[in-house]
């Protein structure tokens, strides 16, 4: 990468970013193919809390809905759109935060791992694509784990910066959307 121009390295991470969306986007399942996943139970919540009935985020109706009530709160934008849009909607987001990822891992590299040339962002990148069954497995389901693996990256990077109280905040979300993060919350406190 050193041999290359700001323009060249702009337009080649910019041409590999695309073909992974163009990727995905070959790949985004029917909309009936998702109806038993993660999603369906996110915009369930989301519309359930819109009409009026939080009390039947639980219910056997969203059965995959195991998140805290906030998460509903947090969904009914997506509620407010009709499924099909709502799923587009997510997928899109979702791959748009493996995007991020990706700029983010380069970044981190060049930051706390000086330098970035071809041969580190050439690991970063088979790393980062080794992970590309995980990825479409999570994009499939409609899972929030895009969101919480971009969210945790930026955790990284504000406590490597310094910035412990945003980095500590971040983390807060994270711990709200997704429970299991909370087991993570002891090896922290060990390190401090």
């Amino acid at each position: 990468v050193a041999w290359a121009g700001r323009r060249a390295r702009v337009i080649g991470g910019g041409i590999v970013l695309a073909a992974v969306c163009l990727h995905f986007a070959a790949s985004l399942p029917a909309v009936h193919g998702v109806r038993l996943n993660d999603f369906p139970a996110y915009w369930g919540a989301g519309r359930s809390v819109l009409e009026g009935h939080p009390e039947q985020i639980y219910s056997t109706r969203f059965k995959w809905f195991t998140n805290l009530p906030v998460v509903a709160v947090l969904c009914t934008p997506l509620g407010a759109l009709p499924y099909e849009t709502a799923w587009e909607l997510w997928w899109w987001q979702s791959v748009a935060c493996f995007a991020v990822l990706f700029g983010l891992l380069l970044f981190a590299v060049h930051r706390h791992f000086p330098p970035l040339d071809l041969p580190r962002a050439a690991v970063v990148a088979g790393v980062f694509f080794a992970f590309t069954p995980v990825m479409r497995r999570c994009l499939m389901l409609g899972q929030t784990t895009p969101l919480m693996v971009v969210l945790f990256a930026g955790v990284y990077l504000l406590a490597r910066e310094g910035l412990d109280l945003p980095a500590g905040l971040l983390l807060g979300v994270v711990c709200t959307i997704k429970i299991p993060p909370l087991l993570l919350l002891p090896l922290l406190a060990v390190r401090r």
